[in-house]
């Protein structure tokens, strides 16, 4: 039987990384959540002014 130099845990490892500074960055976006919604809005308005 040939040795699997990676197994599949370490695989997920990286994603999983990335996965919890994302979480990270939402719960800092939670905390200015009227800001957040003024973005979206603006975002929504602008793209809707460009059809």
């Amino acid at each position: 039987m040939p040795i699997n130099p990676l197994p599949p845990q370490i695989t997920y490892h990286v994603p999983l990384i990335q996965t919890k500074s994302f979480i990270r960055q939402f719960s800092v976006l939670k905390i200015n959540q009227q800001q957040w919604k003024q973005k979206i809005r603006q975002y929504l308005e602008l793209s809707s002014e460009s059809k």
